[in-house]
């Protein structure tokens, strides 16, 4: 969002920050009205948006080079106006009829922005016999809802030139598929969407009391470090491990606003919670609330859990192995270029019961000996002893593993 005499403009992007976080679209809106207010509070540096940027400009050039083998570089226009004039040079390459227009800038009412490309279709409009679609790039391997939002915002913002919105609109992944929507399906919640969002902004004010409340959102864009603080300052519930969203708000109607207050509540149980979640976030809040300040947090080991956390664990073994991947996500194909394992050392001194290993690569063929002499490293330490155990996080070193073992063809 930027201001443009004195009024506010904003753009697709600015929807989909509101859809994914009330309190990273508020923080924006106070960002532009009042930045004085926020000095000495930064937006979070995050290098991988930096360098997915980076890769998803490289993506939209070379489907920008595609589509010029397509069409032919003469029925390719490419706005490079600023926002100034863009507009007008986008009405006018409309107007021509250009098979594709690059970085269209559309406007209507109080929305604006660039769109990656919009391609021309057979079929009535105010243009003449044709009209356009607006297809966009994404890194992704698969689309994803605030996709088509996005999109369909450039189609409405379309209507207001050519007096018809598009039938279908194009995602373009990471692996050029080119997957197309009815924009029939998805636009009543754009709608509505778009209508929340504006109410939202008209009533902003920016005092204190009217911020969303960051212990009930799921994400906070560019103002997480922010956010942490907030919490950490007013003693947030959100603070408590485990808790949910659902048992925060449940807790407000009881007046329980704090974790310490959790902590040292009489209560035994609260409506919208059941009994045995709530004396679980009980004592968890309790247990945190000991811990402050201590050197070594407090703990209880629960004796009957039911098969469930430490007592789910197998019997252990000298040879067990406690395994993590770090993979490259921007690399073609991916890249695990990073194998880890650490390992009781039977030999080792005292204090130094544990020992390391790793292996490196810096490309896929690194990455298949890498993973060679891992699975060799692991298979003989099973041979020593079949009891012993791989302790890896979630699914992604089983996947990672099966990808390689067919990609290469070996072990």
């Amino acid at each position: 969002m930027y201001k443009k005499s004195l009024e506010n403009v904003f753009s697709a992007s600015d929807l989909i920050v509101y859809m994914s976080s009330a309190f990273a679209s508020w923080m924006a809106r106070l960002a532009l009205e009042e930045p004085k207010r926020l000095d000495g509070i930064e937006k979070d540096h995050d290098e991988m948006m930096g360098l997915l940027a980076e890769k998803g400009n490289k993506h939209e050039e070379l489907f920008l080079q595609h589509l010029i083998e397509e069409y032919g570089t003469e029925n390719i226009a490419e706005i490079k106006a600023d926002r100034r004039t863009a507009a007008a040079a986008t009405r006018k390459a409309m107007a021509v009829g250009y098979k594709v227009i690059f970085q269209a800038y559309l406007e209507r009412d109080r929305f604006a922005g660039f769109a990656d490309f919009l391609v021309r279709r057979e079929g009535k409009s105010n243009l003449g016999d044709y009209y356009y679609e607006a297809w966009d790039t994404k890194l992704s391997k698969s689309t994803r809802p605030y996709f088509i939002v996005q999109l369909c915002c450039y189609s409405w913002m379309l209507e207001l030139i050519q007096g018809t919105i598009p039938e279908e609109t194009v995602v373009v992944l990471s692996d050029r598929t080119k997957e197309r929507f009815r924009i029939a399906a998805y636009y009543s919640y754009f709608q509505s969407v778009k209508q929340q969002f504006l109410q939202t902004q008209e009533n902003f004010t920016g005092a204190e009391d009217t911020m969303p409340d960051p212990s009930l959102e799921r994400s906070y864009g560019a103002w997480a470090s922010y956010a942490k603080q907030l919490m950490e300052e007013s003693d947030s519930l959100a603070l408590v491990a485990t808790i949910r969203k659902k048992q925060i708000k449940s807790l407000y109607e009881q007046g329980i606003n704090t974790l310490t207050q959790l902590a040292n509540t009489s209560l035994t149980n609260v409506k919208g919670i059941s009994p045995e979640s709530f004396e679980k976030i009980h004592a968890q809040a309790d247990i945190q609330l000991r811990s402050r300040g201590q050197d070594k947090p407090e703990f209880k080991v629960i004796n009957n859990d039911n098969g469930k956390g430490l007592s789910a664990l197998p019997l252990a073994s000298d040879l067990d192995m406690f395994f993590d991947i770090e993979g490259h996500p921007l690399v073609d194909g991916g890249l695990e270029y990073l194998w880890g394992v650490s390992y009781h050392n039977t030999q080792a001194a005292q204090g130094k019961a544990y020992a390391f290993i790793d292996w490196w690569a810096h490309d896929q063929k690194q990455e298949k000996r890498a993973f060679e002499d891992f699975i060799d490293w692991t298979y003989q330490r099973w041979q020593q002893d079949k009891t012993m155990h791989v302790y890896h996080y979630a699914s992604y070193e089983i996947t990672a593993i099966r990808k390689l073992s067919t990609r290469n063809q070996t072990r």
